[in-house]
């Protein structure tokens, strides 16, 4: 698929791939560092990923040609980038792909009004290595709101009994070819249920029409896409169980405007195990990705006849109980009342002990403040105070004073 990307041959030295994406994950290595090898591109991998980066600048001073996200950094640079309609028209740049989770169509519609540039998609898992059906950047495959046309790969749709559907009719995902992953590590039984005759079957449901677009319309595997990441509840659910004290543990994922979903675990501990004493644990045990945004703790789980956990009941439970939650009263005009309502919110997105902060906390003092965390901080305060941050205020802010100071002087001076 590589070689037919505009200015990324080996004839055309020129083209730059900013890499901001992990080289643990199939993107940043295989998108990145193994095309570049390829295809004679030049890698460009200044670090990570983060809200705090000048992406404006550095778009500017590698000369990207080529740049791979994914939703969730779609999400923020939509959100701290929203009055930069020129970030990607450098005079240079060339495609912009999102990769590693779904798009909305309103969003991804909305963001190519807006930057004024096309945005591809590739659908592609672990277990392909790479990615198999793609939506551009060739015209023909480009159909926004759809996953694409498989490339250098076959597809095919299912239904519970094995059998091809009709165009326009769901069904489970099949993908053949050579890049198919040739099981799992020690695992026959999972290998055997992922691979049918050499079609791997994905546990995601499409529809195709006649033209051959592929369309997502849901998964039948109980996974969770937070921020661009393939989250398998079970392994989270796993790691939480180890830990001394606690009882019994469910992992779910629930809708989330920018991370797609957000990782919740729900635990039911013996007295004393606080939630921040589990977030510990799971920093410990867990890559930050993969890490829970929320851990609400129960009495009980909801079981159903069968002994299993109702997740339905236990969604509507985490629902009823933020609706508990009292709206914050806090005047803007007060300091001392801005403060501790500033104070209160960091606590609750950190999921730290609201004694344990101070205005001098911060993303080096604050464990579980990350990148995620960064950006529900950013969006709790828009909404909690109805301001809007602009992109370098976002950057800047390292710190819960930091906040204070934006809050304040945003209601001094509110942003047109």
């Amino acid at each position: 698929m590589w070689r037919r990307w505009p200015g990324s041959s080996a004839t055309a030295p020129a083209a730059r791939f900013l890499n901001l994406l992990p080289t643990h994950h199939v993107d940043g290595l295989v998108h990145g560092v193994y095309a570049s090898l390829m295809t004679g591109m030049t890698n460009v991998q200044p670090g990570l990923f983060s809200v705090g980066l000048d992406l404006a600048g550095l778009l500017r001073r590698s000369g990207a040609t080529h740049f791979v996200s994914n939703p969730n950094m779609l999400a923020l640079i939509r959100h701290g980038f929203g009055d930069r309609p020129d970030l990607f028209r450098t005079g240079r740049f060339r495609m912009l792909a999102s990769s590693a989770g779904l798009l909305d169509a309103g969003f991804w519609s909305e963001f190519q009004d807006f930057f004024g540039v096309r945005l591809n998609n590739f659908y592609g898992l672990s277990e392909t290595v790479s990615g198999s059906i793609y939506c551009g950047p060739a015209d023909d495959t480009f159909r926004l709101g759809t996953l694409g046309k498989p490339v250098d790969a076959r597809a095919r749709l299912v239904d519970a009994a094995g059998g091809d559907v009709a165009p326009g009719e769901p069904g489970e995902l099949l993908i053949a070819g050579p890049h198919l992953m040739t099981g799992y590590l020690d695992d026959a039984e999972a290998t055997a249920a992922a691979l049918r005759d050499g079609w791997l079957a994905t546990g995601d449901i499409c529809v195709a029409d006649a033209e051959g677009f592929f369309t997502m319309i849901g998964r039948s595997k109980a996974v969770v896409m937070r921020g661009g990441t393939t989250i398998h509840p079970e392994d989270i659910r796993r790691v939480i169980t180890a830990m001394p004290g606690v009882r019994a543990v469910e992992v779910l994922g629930l809708p989330d405007a920018t991370f797609e979903e957000a990782l919740v675990a729900c635990v039911v501990a013996r007295k004393g195990v606080t939630a921040t004493a589990i977030r510990a644990w799971c920093a410990a045990e867990l890559a930050a990705e993969r890490r829970p945004n929320r851990v609400e703790l129960f009495d009980t789980l909801p079981l159903g006849p069968a002994g299993k956990v109702r997740r339905d009941l236990l969604i509507a439970m985490i629902a009823e109980r933020r609706a508990a939650v009292p709206a914050d009263r806090a005047d803007p005009a007060d300091p001392a009342d801005l403060t501790e309502s500033i104070l209160a919110l960091a606590a609750e997105t950190f999921q730290v002990a609201p004694q344990d902060l101070t205005l001098a906390s911060g993303q080096e003092t604050v464990e579980g403040w990350d990148s995620f965390s960064h950006m529900e901080f950013v969006l709790g305060l828009e909404q909690r105070f109805a301001i809007r941050l602009r992109a370098k205020q976002i950057m800047r802010l390292a710190s819960i004073g930091d906040a204070v100071e934006m809050v304040n002087a945003q209601h001094e001076t509110p942003i047109q």
